[in-house]
Protein backbone atom coordinates (compact mmCIF):
# COMPACT_ATOMS: atom_id res chain seq x y z
CA UNK A 1 0.00 0.00 0.00
CA UNK A 2 1.36 3.46 -0.74
CA UNK A 3 1.07 6.02 1.40
CA UNK A 4 1.84 9.89 0.24
CA UNK A 5 4.27 12.14 2.19
CA UNK A 6 3.60 15.42 2.42
CA UNK A 7 6.94 17.88 1.09
CA UNK A 8 5.58 20.64 3.84
CA UNK A 9 6.62 20.94 6.86
CA UNK A 10 4.21 20.55 9.18
CA UNK A 11 1.84 17.73 7.32
CA UNK A 12 1.89 14.22 7.70
CA UNK A 13 3.53 12.32 10.20
CA UNK A 14 3.89 15.14 12.82
CA UNK A 15 6.28 13.08 15.49
CA UNK A 16 8.69 12.04 12.17
CA UNK A 17 8.46 14.76 9.78
CA UNK A 18 11.82 15.45 9.51
CA UNK A 19 13.15 12.03 9.35
CA UNK A 20 10.08 10.71 7.04
CA UNK A 21 11.59 13.92 4.67
CA UNK A 22 14.93 12.63 4.85
CA UNK A 23 14.01 9.35 3.75
CA UNK A 24 11.66 10.25 1.04
CA UNK A 25 15.06 12.79 -0.30
CA UNK A 26 17.33 10.01 -0.03
CA UNK A 27 15.55 7.51 -1.75
CA UNK A 28 13.33 9.66 -4.62
CA UNK A 29 16.67 12.31 -4.82
CA UNK A 30 19.66 9.57 -4.11
CA UNK A 31 20.75 12.13 -1.29
CA UNK A 32 22.45 10.95 1.85
CA UNK A 33 21.34 10.36 4.86
CA UNK A 34 21.93 11.19 8.76
CA UNK A 35 19.81 8.81 9.93
CA UNK A 36 21.08 5.54 8.61
CA UNK A 37 22.03 2.37 9.50
CA UNK A 38 25.09 3.58 11.82
CA UNK A 39 23.40 6.35 13.71
CA UNK A 40 20.68 3.05 14.48
CA UNK A 41 23.36 1.26 15.79
CA UNK A 42 25.11 4.17 17.65
CA UNK A 43 21.93 5.45 19.34
CA UNK A 44 20.59 1.47 20.21
CA UNK A 45 24.09 1.10 21.58
CA UNK A 46 23.95 4.69 24.08
CA UNK A 47 20.39 2.81 25.27
CA UNK A 48 21.84 -0.03 26.18
CA UNK A 49 24.67 1.39 28.18
CA UNK A 50 22.49 3.69 29.73
CA UNK A 51 20.78 1.03 31.85
CA UNK A 52 23.99 -1.57 31.95
CA UNK A 53 25.87 1.11 33.63
CA UNK A 54 23.15 1.99 36.03
CA UNK A 55 23.06 -1.74 36.25
CA UNK A 56 26.60 -2.33 37.06
CA UNK A 57 27.33 1.20 38.77
CA UNK A 58 30.26 1.61 36.58
CA UNK A 59 31.04 3.20 32.80
CA UNK A 60 30.39 1.28 29.81
CA UNK A 61 32.26 1.58 27.10
CA UNK A 62 30.88 2.74 23.40
CA UNK A 63 32.16 0.93 20.56
CA UNK A 64 29.85 1.42 17.75
CA UNK A 65 29.95 5.26 17.76
CA UNK A 66 30.30 7.43 14.41
CA UNK A 67 30.93 10.73 13.42
CA UNK A 68 28.31 12.89 11.91
CA UNK A 69 28.56 13.22 8.30
CA UNK A 70 30.03 15.73 6.33
CA UNK A 71 27.49 18.20 5.12
CA UNK A 72 25.72 17.88 8.47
Amino acid sequence: QEIPISQKKGEGMAFMDEEAMELYEAVRHNRPMLHDARWGMATAEVQGAILESAKQRREIMLSHQAPVPTGF
